[in-house]
């Protein structure tokens, strides 16, 4: 006689103090649950995203960076399309991110050290790595 050959075959008995589960609550027992609450999930996904460090310019780069800023200004064309990369720090976490975008300058605010895209984006002038337009060939990638 084999192993559990007595029992094999036997009926799976009734339970004697409560009845038998729906197989449909059965099945949900075993379905995945999120470990972690919603705001905890956030929380990982945003300690597992990426920022990049800010580049500092030596001497010569930020007087490079100026000098392409100057002969934008002086060209005094609305139309001129330019294009600046600038960091861009991250509110949640050390470090952040490099944008690059290309459209005309609105405004040079010299108080608040920014630039004002036609589009109303603010750039930092302090952050500012690259910028250049076609027309002056002052952009490289």
């Amino acid at each position: 006689m084999g192993k559990y050959e007595d029992i094999i075959n036997m009926k799976h008995p009734d339970p004697k103090n409560h009845k038998r589960m729906a197989p449909e609550q059965r099945a949900a027992q075993f379905m995945p649950f999120a470990a972690l609450g919603d705001e905890q999930g956030k929380q990982v996904n945003e300690s597992n995203r990426l920022t990049e460090r800010r580049i500092d310019l030596d001497e010569y780069e930020r007087e490079k960076l100026d000098r392409q800023l100057a002969d934008i200004i002086a060209s005094q064309n609305p139309e001129l399309e330019v294009k600046i990369t600038f960091f861009l720090e991250d509110i949640w976490k050390e470090g952040g991110e490099y944008l690059t975008i290309s459209g005309r300058i609105k405004k040079i605010d010299r108080s608040s050290k920014t630039i004002i895209m036609s589009d109303g984006t603010w750039v930092p002038i302090n952050e500012i790595l690259r910028i250049g337009c076609s027309a002056f060939n002052s952009y490289e990638e």
